[in-house]
């Protein structure tokens, strides 16, 4: 078998060249946009109060989001249409958050998501508690695996119990005591515990972007990207046709115009509310810059159609 890439499938000296000849705007404007991000993220902390809703709202879920874009821009610059959708899906999600958090209650729940993190490394520590029966588990699910993991496991028993000692001491104070028990609550008999907002009363990426009045988005992109992240749509790979199956390239332009749009508005929606939450004052430069070096190349995406080698409908 051949060490070269099978150029119907994979050409990426072809796909590049073509997204910088037929994209570049909108890859120089989405560089643009990390680079004001990564500023607004210092900006913003440093004029915020710096509580742990700041924390996580600016250095945390922001930093998240505008990292995403970047990846983004990374993947766009080559064509890897549909890889970078796993980046558009992730920050929807850092948009949705950040919508949710700034609506009402941000410390309290800055507190839940601290909390699920703290819960998450309790979880790993007791693996690799030798006399945790958390850890037998997690062996016994490894199978095999688990012998690759022996120096390791031989390794952190030295020093998981102080660890231990750390964490289960920080959750037996108020207020995580009250959260743990509202964790311990919402994940019943289940194995693992559920999102960080479960607990809140909102279950679900959906039952967020209901609650911060960004259903369409959901119900209109999310879906879509969800299905590309988890392999469970093949248009994305084939089109089946009368006698006739065609295999997608890995890197194409086709559809991008769409994600482009999406993506972008996530960012501006997201920019806009961290502004007007942390520095008001900025919002009429915000609009300007808008105006002045985004609005132009946001506008006029160019829309990419391949020619089909036949008219037969696919299904």
């Amino acid at each position: 078998m051949s060490d070269q890439p099978f150029k119907q499938f994979l050409d990426r000296e072809l796909h590049s060249r073509d997204a910088k000849e037929h994209y570049r705007a909108q890859i120089d404007l989405l560089k643009d946009v990390v680079n004001f991000g990564s500023n607004l993220i210092h900006s913003c902390f440093t004029s915020s109060k710096r509580t742990l809703g700041d924390v996580v709202v600016i250095a945390v879920i922001l930093k998240q989001l505008v990292m995403m874009l970047d990846a983004y821009q990374v993947l766009i610059a080559e064509a890897c249409t549909e890889a970078a959708k796993l980046q558009c899906r992730a920050l929807f999600e850092a948009s949705i958050y950040i919508d949710w958090i700034l609506l009402s209650d941000k410390e309290r729940k800055a507190l839940y998501y601290y909390a699920a993190n703290v819960r998450k490394e309790l979880l790993w520590v007791r693996r690799a508690i030798p006399v945790d029966t958390e850890q037998d588990n997690f062996f016994k699910n490894l199978g095999e695996f688990g012998r690759t993991l022996e120096k390791t496991r031989e390794k952190l028993a030295t020093i998981a119990p102080s660890r231990l000692k750390q964490l289960e001491e920080f959750l037996s104070k108020e207020p995580f005591v009250s959260i743990s028990a509202d964790f311990d609550k919402a994940k019943g008999k289940r194995p693992y515990d559920p999102p960080w907002h479960v607990p809140l009363g909102e279950k679900s990426i959906r039952s967020l972007s209901k609650a911060v009045g960004r259903l369409h988005e959901y119900e209109i992109f999310y879906m879509q990207l969800s299905e590309t992240m988890h392999g469970a749509r093949h248009t994305s790979h084939v089109k089946i046709k009368k006698g006739h199956i065609t295999i997608e390239p890995m890197r194409h332009l086709e559809r991008l115009s769409t994600s482009l749009n999406f993506t972008l508005s996530i960012i501006f929606h997201t920019y806009r509310k961290i502004i007007e939450y942390y520095c008001p004052t900025q919002s009429t430069e915000f609009s300007k810059k808008y105006r002045k070096d985004w609005q132009d190349a946001f506008m006029n995406i160019p829309r990419i159609k391949y020619q089909e080698a036949s008219d037969e409908v696919a299904i």
